[in-house]
């Protein structure tokens, strides 16, 4: 999402529409910007008395509280191999909080863990698939009629 405009801009959009009587075309078209903008602009002077951006309306709280942050970083500490969805269900039993995976990893390189980069894996139990006598294609071979 964009940054609001600058206050400069949204005082000249409103002082030109005072005092030159520009229509919101004539205004959008003069600063560059869109018409809606000259709208929001203008409308929220006439409501407010100011053009200043609203303040950012901040987003659903955090689901996970300085509390459970302290659960959280010793389900951690314990077990530090654990995946994301073991620490989900982890903090589920202990703290009562569900989140998802993204949240997880969010919160954890927020309190500073790092992923482990190396994954482990159990070894395969299926066979090798190439044959060990295959060997690599020969060159191309040139026709007889050009070799004599």
């Amino acid at each position: 999402m964009p940054a609001p405009l600058s206050t400069d801009i949204r005082i000249r959009v409103l002082e030109a529409r005072v005092r030159e009587g520009l229509t919101y075309e004539q205004l959008a078209d003069r600063f560059v910007i869109g018409r809606a903008s000259v709208d929001r602009i203008l409308r929220r002077a006439r409501e407010t008395g100011s053009v200043e951006p609203a303040p950012h309306g901040g987003g659903p709280a955090r689901r996970i509280t300085q509390e459970v942050e302290k659960v959280l970083v010793e389900l951690v500490q314990t077990r530090p191999d654990a995946t994301l969805e073991e620490l989900c269900s982890a903090l589920a039993t202990r703290a009562g909080v569900a989140v998802s995976r993204a949240t997880m990893c969010r919160e954890l390189r927020r309190l500073g863990f790092t992923r482990k980069k190396n994954p482990w894996w159990r070894p395969s139990s299926a066979r090798r698939m190439s044959w060990p006598s295959a060997r690599p294609s020969s060159p191309r071979s040139t026709p007889a009629i050009l070799s004599a």
